[in-house]
């Protein structure tokens, strides 16, 4: 119906999360509008072609997703290369979702910072080696070791959260239409 293939469309331009901690590491901030928008218009005209195409090569018998259609050789790298993109995208489409997630359950003490990566460094900067023979380096590596490991527990409960839920799913397509039509 065209109610889901509007959810579905609004959820492809997920990556909206990231607009702002893209724009706050960015070294331009004044372009960076201007690069937005010749993002989103060519990201939503690579989807526009893709979408016309495939329905123009499968008809009214399209299936979704559109890999679904997809016969021999190339089916297969197809698929591969996506779910390779997938893989590969997560983590940076989780980068937002981990930021928020951090400042509200683990303690700053927790949270990994420059800050705390700044104190080690000014700490340590004059000294060479300390009592047990470690030189400063190596101190200031198990120092930024000991401060992730919080986060990076955190991370991965989050991360086989977000697995469990889209593993038990039944019909994950209409789950994905209802949230990118309602928080989109």
């Amino acid at each position: 119906s065209f109610m889901y293939v509007t959810a579905v469309s609004l959820y492809s331009l997920e990556g909206v999360g990231l607009v702002l901690p893209l724009e706050s590491s960015c070294i331009d901030r004044n372009g960076f509008p201007k690069l937005l928008t010749k993002c989103l218009i060519g990201i939503t005209t690579l989807m526009c072609v893709f979408g016309i195409s495939g329905y123009v090569a499968f008809g009214s018998h399209t299936m979704a997703p559109i890999t679904l259609n997809l016969n021999g050789g190339w089916s297969a790298f197809v698929k591969v290369a996506l779910c390779v993109a997938l893989y590969l995208t997560y983590p940076v489409m989780m980068f937002p979702v981990n930021e928020v997630l951090e400042e509200m359950f683990l303690t700053k003490q927790q949270q990994p910072s420059l800050s705390s990566d700044v104190t080690a460094i000014s700490t340590l900067k004059g000294d060479d080696s300390n009592s047990n023979g470690h030189s400063s380096s190596t101190n200031l590596e198990i120092h930024q070791q000991h401060q992730q490991e919080p986060a990076r527990i955190f991370r991965t409960i989050v991360v086989l959260t977000s697995v469990t839920v889209a593993y038990t799913i039944p019909d994950f397509g209409k789950f994905l239409g209802l949230v990118g039509s309602s928080i989109c």
